[in-house]
């Protein structure tokens, strides 16, 4: 073969190692969600661990209420509209046009998906936990901000993509918590909505030639948000005797904000830890979408 019939994947031998990745990546992500619904809202484990962050964490809802309000007049069906415009707009102004179609696409099928699921799909059977109330599974709020945030990333140069993903994960992350701690969802619900938008930005993402040999800010984002949620879930474990029997107390008995009281600082601990848990896992993500797209002229870094 000579030099001009050298095919991309031999001049950057990471490039089919990235493409398997993606694949694993989105049926793995796939199966996520599949096995998250099915354990959170069929089991009573599942929605007495749901339940005890969103009454726990509901005592601090006062302190975001500007983020609330904020979310309250920003989150509907035009404004994600505007957003995907915006987002295309960019994509358009680089003269990447069909770049432009991907993400108004992910932006639009994340969305959908997500309506799709919580109201004609999926079902959250009432098991004796908290009120009855109807399915929020996955985030429609949760969503929006975070197909933006994976879009905005996706469209963004090489030069200036790692530091877009750290200013969308730093609003994203802002509202998450908001979203979170208001109760209006459960952890899980999010967690959801973060896969369906990895979904959606996996698949659609385009593969861009390597570069640069290095990117140590989206190298650190993606390493570091890994190494937090190893570490919170590694808490999690050291609490789980402990914690384990107060799900089955949730689980048994009405009134669970009673329970809650009697264990109030369990109940904050293992809240701050799944909220952090959940935000290191949407820094993971935005990361690893950021890392196959753009990949690395050499190895890891």
């Amino acid at each position: 073969m000579t030099a001009s019939e050298t095919s991309p994947a031999d001049a950057y031998p990471d490039v089919n190692w990235r493409r398997f990745s993606r694949v694993f990546l989105v049926f793995a992500a796939v199966i996520s969600l599949i096995v998250l619904a099915l354990v959170t809202l069929h089991t009573t484990s599942g929605q007495a661990l749901d339940q005890l962050v969103l009454e726990t964490v509901r005592i601090a809802a006062n302190r975001v209420t500007p983020l609330i309000d904020l979310l309250k007049r920003s989150v509907s069906y035009l404004s994600v509209a505007v957003a995907c415009a915006v987002v295309m707009a960019i994509a358009m102004a680089r003269k990447r046009y069909a770049l432009a179609i991907r993400v108004g696409v992910l932006i639009i099928g994340s969305n959908i998906t997500t309506q799709l699921l919580k109201t004609w799909i999926l079902q959250r059977p009432y098991l004796g936990i908290g009120p009855d109330l109807a399915n929020s599974f996955p985030s429609g709020h949760s969503t929006v901000v975070l197909s933006v945030a994976f879009g905005l990333t996706i469209v963004a140069s090489q030069s200036v993509r790692s530091v877009v993903e750290v200013g969308v994960a730093v609003v994203s992350s802002l509202a998450l918590i908001a979203i979170l701690v208001s109760g209006w969802h459960r952890p899980s619900d999010v967690i959801g909505a973060i896969l369906i938008c990895f979904i959606w930005a996996m698949t659609l993402a385009p593969q861009e030639e390597p570069q640069r040999d290095r990117d140590n800010l989206n190298t650190g984002l993606l390493v570091g948000s890994l190494i937090a949620f190893v570490a919170l879930a590694g808490a999690v474990f050291a609490l789980w005797t402990d914690l384990s029997e107060l799900i089955m107390k949730i689980a048994t008995t009405p009134a669970v904000r009673d329970v809650i009281a009697g264990h109030f600082a369990l109940s904050i601990v293992f809240s701050m830890i799944a909220i952090g848990m959940v935000l290191a896992f949407m820094v993971f993500s935005l990361s690893l979408v950021n890392y196959l797209q753009t990949g690395r002229s050499r190895s890891f870094g």
